[in-house]
């Protein structure tokens, strides 16, 4: 999905979605008011379970089979690989508008978010951003790496 196309399904000017995937010095936020119909977009979009890896000791197998199979497969899965790396770039757009409020907030209220979040969780999945830029270090991180996501585990409410 290019920005036209998001622009399009968003209904919003495709020269005010533009404005958000800038260079960060000339790069706009989206207002409360798009942030809802990215939000609102994001929910109606649908995963397929059949792509998903399998979770768990699995995954090293799941990603060894991966590795081996033709290139068709990886040509046929580039449009859905597309489209979750926009919705992957819509959730970090609204990801920081949420923490930008915790960010200019006070004491309290990131002492609140500590403890409704898992750092754990929070540092697995600030990882697996960082890594996923570069191959070579997401299959260093992925072969050495014993953190698993834990649903935020803990039991914190």
């Amino acid at each position: 999905m290019n920005v036209s196309e998001l622009a399009r399904q968003l209904a919003i000017p495709r020269s005010t979605v533009a404005q958000w995937f800038r260079k960060e010095k000339t790069r706009t936020l989206p207002s409360r008011q798009h942030l809802e119909k990215v939000s609102s977009y994001l929910d109606g979009l649908e995963g397929s379970p059949d792509e998903a890896p399998v979770a768990g000791e699995d995954a090293a197998a799941n990603t060894k089979l991966r590795r081996h199979r033709p290139d068709p497969f990886r040509q046929a899965h580039q449009p859905a690989a597309q489209e979750r790396a926009e919705k992957i770039k819509l959730l970090l757009i609204l990801l920081e508008s949420e923490l930008r409020w915790f960010k200019d907030g006070s004491p309290e209220v990131r002492d609140t978010f500590r403890k409704r979040l898992d750092q754990y969780d929070v540092g697995y999945i600030a990882s697996l951003l960082t890594m996923m830029g570069n191959e070579a270090s997401f299959q260093r991180w992925l072969a050495l790496t014993t953190n698993r996501f834990r649903f935020f585990g803990k039991g914190k409410k």
